[in-house]
Order: structure tokens, then sequence, then C-alpha cells
């Protein structure tokens, strides 16, 4: 019901893989996309399209990163995926000056400086070109360090975002000790 990208250039998909990537989308499969798996290589406007926003390699609008102590301020709290969060700081790395669809769903931010504050959780939900029911697609840019998944309250939103994606119940899949 969802595929999970997490691996460098993971939306670079090209070929017959592409072609059962896009089946999957028709029939309203979901997408949950964490950290730089958002990378895409040299197919930056197809990204965009499944997954709401894009990383950039050329150009003025190069897409960014930094590492270090950031905060998470979720824009958005009665989301499913991040009903009832609070803001955050912690160690990882935040990306800025991505290429976002205007229909992406931001949940939360984060900055790299008062001038920049850029989208780091995000929803998407379309259907594909010829599709029969819409696909949801859910990125998590935060994913750099090991230790952010041993969170529970990171652990929480990803593991809802597993579950709303493939449509379920969004606390469906996370335990009492990462919800609380």
């Amino acid at each position: 019901d969802v595929v999970v990208i997490f691996a460098a250039d993971g939306m670079k998909i090209v070929g017959e893989d592409r072609v059962h990537f896009e089946k999957f989308l028709r029939r309203g499969g979901g997408l949950v996309v964490i950290h730089d798996g958002v990378v895409s290589g040299d197919q930056h406007e197809w990204a965009k399209k499944v997954q709401g926003g894009a990383w950039r390699w050329d150009g003025d609008k190069k897409t960014k990163w930094f590492e270090g102590e950031v905060g998470e301020y979720f824009v958005d709290t009665t989301h499913p995926i991040t009903r009832g969060v609070s803001n955050f700081d912690w160690k990882d790395e935040i990306y800025y000056d991505l290429d976002m669809a205007p229909d992406a769903q931001v949940l939360a931010t984060s900055f790299h400086s008062v001038f920049v504050i850029a989208p780091q959780l995000w929803t998407y939900e379309k259907t594909w070109e010829g599709g029969k029911a819409p696909y949801r697609a859910f990125v998590s840019l935060p994913g750099h360090e090991y230790v952010s998944f041993d969170t529970p309250h990171y652990r929480a939103i990803l593991l809802r975002g597993i579950a709303w994606a493939g449509k379920r119940e969004a606390d469906s899949l996370a335990s009492k000790v990462e919800l609380a």
C-alpha cells in the first residue's frame, strides 16, 4: 500500500521502474519520502509532480542544506500526521530552496536564518494521470542523523505519515510511548 523511499537520489526513478511506480500511483498507492530520498538527480520536474517538491541542482535557486542544531516548527497541528505535536529542537539537517508545488500542504518548517524559512514536512495528494484513485505522499526532510530515529516523537510522525499515506488511521502504527 505504501512505498517508503530513504536512499540517496531515491526519487531518481527511471525506465521500467518508473512505469511500475506510476502504475502504483494510478491505483492510489501511498508514498513516504525521507531525507535525501527527496533528491532525484536530473528528474527534478517529474519528482516535484510526484512528491510536491523537489531538490534543485542548478541555477540561482540551487537547493542548500545546513547540518547542526535545528528546530522543527509545526504550522499545522490539526493534520492527522502532526496532530498535537509541539515544536522541538534537535541535531539533524535541513534542506532549503527546494522547488515546491503550490498545492503541497506544509506541516512543519525550519529555518537557516530569519530570511530563510523552509518546509521540512509536507503532504501532497493528487490523482495520477489516468488514475482511478488519488494517491497520498508524505515527505519528511529530517532523518539525516541516525539518532533522529531513536526519538519517539519523530518516530510517531514517521509512522503516522506511513499510515496516512496508506489511507489508514494515522495512529494505528505508533506505540503509546511514541504518541506520548
